[in-house]
C-alpha cells in the first residue's frame, strides 16, 4: 500500500533525518508518522511546506520519501505553482491514498482539486475553520476589534482581518470536502459538520495518537501545587484568555495564591522594544487586562514546551483549563486525561465527545465567567477528591489514544476505502 501524506509541518523525526532546523510545535502526528515510516507494509510518503525556499526530495529510512515545497508558495495567490507541484509529486510517488491532514488549510483544496485523477483521497478533519471563523471574536468588545499594535500596522492586521481571513479559508475548506468521498474525524460535532456539507461523504471515526512520553507518568495531588493552573495559550482570541482574565480576577480575590502557567511567548516581556513591539493588538490588550486587574504577579509564562515540558506543567498544576470559545478535538484535554490531571473545559464543539462532564471533567458554557470561576473554586476546595473526577475515563483514553491502536484504526481505514 503506498500513502502520501499532505501535513502542515514536518514531523520531528523526519526534520532531523532532512537537516531542517525549524523548530514547530510536536504535534499528535509525531507518533503516528514514525509507526507509518517503520511499517513494512505501507510505503511512505509525507509532503509538507518548509521554509527552506526551495523544492526538496529525501529519501528516508525504510523507503519513506519526503517532499517539501516552499511556504511561500502554500497560498491563493500561487495556486498554479501549487497544483503543479503537487500533480508531480503524485506522478513520482504514485499513491494509492492521499492522506490530508487538515481541512483547514489552502493546500488541501489545492490537493483535492488535483489528486482525484489520480487516486483515493481522505480529508482528516482537525480544527473546523469555517466554524472557528464564526466565533473569533466572541465576547470581545467592538472597540478593539480593528484597533492595531505596531505589528498590527506593519501587517495591516487587526481582529477582525483576521476573523475575514479565516472565514475566507473556510469557503475553501468547505470546496474540498463537498469534493471528498471520505474523512476521518473525531468528534460528533466533526461528523455532524462534515455530513452537512456533504451528505454522501463516508465518515471514518478515528483517535488522535498521544506521545508515548505521556503513558509514563501520573498527576497526583498530594505533588501537585495547590491552587495553580495550567492554561492552553493565551495568543490569539479563540483560545478565549479574554474570558479567563476575568474569571482570575475574582479566583485570585477567593484565593490570593493562585498561580497561572502559561505555554508559549512571554507576552508580559518588557526587557526590549522589540519584545514590546512584538504583540499584536489582541496580546497587547489581554497584557493591559492582566495589569489593570492587578494579576501581573499571579500569571507566568513557560515558552515554548516539549513534551516532558508539557507533562511537567500538567504533573505541577492543580487543574488544567482550557476556556476555549470554539473546539474540536483539543489535543490537549487528551494530555490532561491520559496523565490523569483534573480539567476544566468550554463545552465547545467536540469537546463533550471526548470528556463526560462532571464523571470525567468539569465543563462550563463557553463565555459564562461566573461558571467557570464556580468550577475552579470547587476544583479547589476538593483537595484530593478530584482524583476520582480526574482519573474516571483515564483508562479508556490511554487504550484508544495510543500509537499503536490509532495507527491500527488508520490502516484500517485505508484497506475500507480501497476495497470499496
Amino acid at each position: 500500500m503506498k500513502v502520501l501524506w499532505l501535513c502542515n509541518s514536518v514531523p520531528a523525526h523526519i526534520r532531523s533525518k532532512i537537516g531542517y532546523r525549524y523548530d514547530t510545535t510536536e504535534s499528535w502526528l509525531e507518533e503516528l508518522s514514525e509507526q507509518m515510516d517503520l511499517n513494512e507494509e505501507v510505503c511512505f510518503g509525507l509532503i509538507s511546506p518548509t521554509t527552506m525556499g526551495l523544492f526538496k526530495k529525501v529519501i528516508l529510512g525504510h523507503g519513506s520519501q519526503f517532499f517539501g515545497y516552499p511556504i511561500e508558495i502554500d497560498n491563493e495567490s500561487s495556486t498554479d505553482r501549487l497544483e503543479e507541484y503537487f500533480v508531480d509529486v503524485i506522478r513520482d510517488f504514485n499513491p494509492d491514498i492521499v492522506h490530508i491532514f487538515g481541512s483547514e488549510y489552502y493546500h488541501t483544496y489545492a490537493m483535492v482539486k488535483v489528486a482525484h485523477e489520480y487516486c483515493h483521497i481522505v480529508i482528516h478533519l482537525q480544527g473546523i475553520i469555517s466554524e472557528y471563523a464564526k466565533h473569533y471574536d466572541d465576547f470581545l468588545p467592538q472597540r478593539i476589534l480593528k484597533r492595531q499594535s505596531f505589528k498590527d500596522f506593519i501587517r495591516h492586521d487587526t481582529i477582525s482581518k483576521r476573523k475575514e481571513e479565516f472565514a475566507n479559508s473556510g469557503k475553501y475548506e468547505i470546496l474540498a470536502v463537498e469534493k471528498v468521498l471520505s474523512v476521518m474525524g473525531r468528534t460528533e460535532w466533526d461528523k455532524n459538520w462534515a455530513k452537512e456539507v456533504n451528505k454522501k461523504v463516508h465518515y471514518f471515526k478515528v483517535n488522535e495518537a498521544i506521545r508515548k512520553e505521556f503513558f509514563n507518568k501520573s498527576w497526583k495531588y498530594e505533588n501537585c501545587k495547590k491552587h495553580s493552573i495550567f492554561l492552553c495559550k493565551m495568543s490569539y482570541p479563540i483560545k478565549g484568555a479574554h474570558v479567563f482574565i476575568q474569571a482570575l480576577k475574582e479566583v485570585v480575590r477567593l484565593y490570593p495564591d493562585t498561580m497561572v502557567y502559561v505555554p508559549g511567548k512571554n507576552l508580559m516581556d518588557r526587557s526590549s522594544l522589540r519584545a514590546i513591539l512584538s504583540n499584536d493588538y489582541y496580546q497587547k490588550w489581554i497584557v493591559n487586562s492582566i495589569r489593570d486587574n492587578g494579576l501581573y504577579n499571579h500569571i507566568s509564562f513557560v515558552g515554548g514546551l516539549d513534551a516532558n515540558g508539557m507533562i511537567d506543567n500538567y504533573l505541577g498544576a492543580n487543574v488544567f483549563v482550557l476556556p476555549s470559545l470554539i473546539e474540536n478535538s483539543p489535543n490537549s484535554i487528551l494530555e490532561a486525561k491520559v496523565l490523569g490531571t483534573p480539567i476544566i473545559a468550554s463545552n465547545v464543539g467536540g469537546v463533550s465527545s471526548l470528556v463526560e462532564d462532571e464523571t470525567e471533567a468539569f465543563l462550563f458554557e463557553s463565555g459564562n465567567v461566573s461558571e467557570l470561576v464556580e468550577k475552579i473554586c470547587r476544583v479547589f476546595d476538593m483537595g484530593k477528591d478530584v482524583s476520582k473526577v480526574a482519573y474516571c475515563g483515564r483508562e479508556r483514553i490511554q487504550e484508544e489514544n495510543n500509537a499503536t491502536a490509532v495507527f491500527e484504526e488508520v490502516l484500517s481505514v485505508y484497506e475500507e476505502i480501497l476495497d470499496n
